[in-house]
């Protein structure tokens, strides 16, 4: 009886091998990118959301929009007092528009970027003018706040 024994070919044993060698290279070099992509991430830090990146532009440009206002109107305060020696007086805010419009700001705004009211208090040598910010609590440090004195 003839005995079947199975003699690998050499051509493709090596073939095998090889192929098994770039499968194993192959394997080695995706890891590594993925290991480059997540240190160009951050190495793993928490990335902001969309919706996150959003909601802090909108807080800025309101930030912003309040402290530009409240700017403008410590201007205007400011040249009242140039011209008339003492800051307009009360504790209301709304003693500024007939005081101050239009000769010193056309349109002398009544709401902060968050829809609530300034507030001003003087006593017609210092004022303080501000605004709640985001919170809408007065007093806290989201405030903006500026203040004037003789």
């Amino acid at each position: 009886m003839l005995s079947t024994q199975h003699i690998p070919d050499p051509i493709t044993a090596s073939a095998g091998a090889a192929a098994s060698d770039i499968m194993i290279a192959m394997t080695r070099v995706l890891i590594m990118l993925a290991v480059v992509a997540l240190l160009r991430c951050g190495g793993g830090q928490q990335k902001e959301t969309y919706a996150e990146g959003v909601i802090r532009r909108n807080k800025q440009a309101r930030d912003t929009g309040s402290d530009l206002n409240i700017r403008n109107i410590q201007k205007a305060i400011d040249d009242y007092r140039n011209d008339n020696d003492a800051y307009p007086a009360g504790n209301d805010y709304t003693v500024l528009t007939p005081a101050l419009t239009p000769t010193y700001i056309v349109v002398l705004p009544e709401r902060d970027s968050w829809g609530r009211r300034y507030r001003y208090e003087c006593d017609g040598r210092s004022y303080r003018l501000s605004s709640n910010g985001q919170d809408g609590l007065p007093h806290t440090p989201d405030d903006i706040v500026v203040t004037g004195s003789s």
